[in-house]
């Protein structure tokens, strides 16, 4: 049977060994560097081009909207369309025929999915549309569907997914009542994060990173949601589910990035959320409002903060250990 261990959890192996004094420190030195830890000069150059390419293209991008933005009233309607849409063209182009696959082409399409964004709003103030702030968000996410759908390209699915969730706030920030406007604002958000989030555990599983983004907005919606609710004097009776829900969520979700698929950053999370709505809890149950109590407030957010460390570190060493 073959094992597979990942670098960082060899490199914690052999940091192990060295503290037992079983690997001496220039064997632990070369063993380090045989697993290309540090990174070797050829990574060093992979991770600089990269790194640059990126930031090359998103200062290029924006130096494209400054320039729009100053010179707006000395550029003609028609100039702003043709100059706009010759970028996206010259984009798309540029993607096709590098390849989507390649980083360079992959780069050019969301520099071009970005630059819809700019014609739209082009559009709107040339014609005077009058849209709603919200509507240039879903126009722009509806109009990127079919390209993230023939690129495969899981950077505008994220794109998408960001400018479905400024949609939405927008929305709710203009036609709902103040009393319910936090409600309706972060109950939609965690809908549709919880939706994207069990997508990128369903269909996009190779992806880590994007489940943990996902999970990180539904937790912090549903934080919200609980602060709200703790604070708001004018809430709905059903309000007061959140109290029951909350501490369920919390406890499926530890259960499940624990034991079901291994995740500290999540883990991490779930304990930021935890001490945050434990400590309000308390501020508005004790009413704090003397300097002894200040000061004990203080003593408990630090006291919820070790435990919480301890018990990450040691969720972390057993992960290691059964490894």
């Amino acid at each position: 049977m073959m094992l597979n261990f990942s670098s960082t959890q060899i490199r914690n192996q052999l940091y192990q060994l060295n503290r037992k004094k079983l690997l001496s420190v220039k064997n632990l030195n070369d063993a380090l560097t045989s697993i290309s830890i540090p990174p070797t000069a050829s990574q060093w150059q992979h991770f600089i081009d990269h790194f640059l390419l990126w930031l090359g293209s998103v200062l290029v991008t924006i130096g494209g909207m400054f320039f729009f933005a100053y010179n707006w009233t000395a550029l003609g309607k028609f100039t702003k369309f043709a100059m706009l849409e010759v970028i996206i063209l010259a984009l798309m182009i540029w993607a096709v025929s590098w390849g989507w696959k390649k980083l360079s082409g992959r780069i050019a399409l969301l520099v071009a999915a970005s630059s819809v964004g700019v014609l739209l709003a082009v559009i709107g103030q040339a014609y005077h549309s009058s849209a709603d702030s919200y509507q240039l968000f879903l126009f722009w996410s509806i109009a990127l569907i079919p390209w993230a759908i023939i690129a495969r390209f899981i950077g505008l699915w994220v794109m998408i997914l960001i400018l479905l969730n400024v949609s939405t706030f927008f929305y709710w920030q203009q036609y709902s009542d103040y009393s319910v406007r936090i409600w309706f604002t972060f109950g939609s958000l965690y809908l549709i994060n919880t939706t994207a989030f069990f997508i990128s555990l369903l269909v996009i599983k190779h992806r880590a990173w994007l489940s943990q983004l996902t999970y990180i907005a539904t937790l912090f919606c549903l934080t919200i949601l609980y602060l709200d609710s703790l604070f708001n004097t004018d809430s709905m009776n059903w309000y007061s589910s959140i109290f029951l829900y909350y501490p369920v969520f919390i406890g499926i979700s530890i259960y499940y990035f624990q034991y079901k698929q291994r995740d500290i950053l999540c883990l991490a999370s779930n304990a930021l959320s935890m001490i945050t709505c434990i400590s309000v809890t308390t501020v508005y149950i004790a009413d704090v409002d003397s300097a002894g109590l200040i000061i004990l407030q203080g003593l408990w957010v630090v006291a919820q903060a070790s435990i919480a460390s301890y018990w990450l570190r040691h969720i972390a060493k057993q992960w290691q250990l059964s490894s």
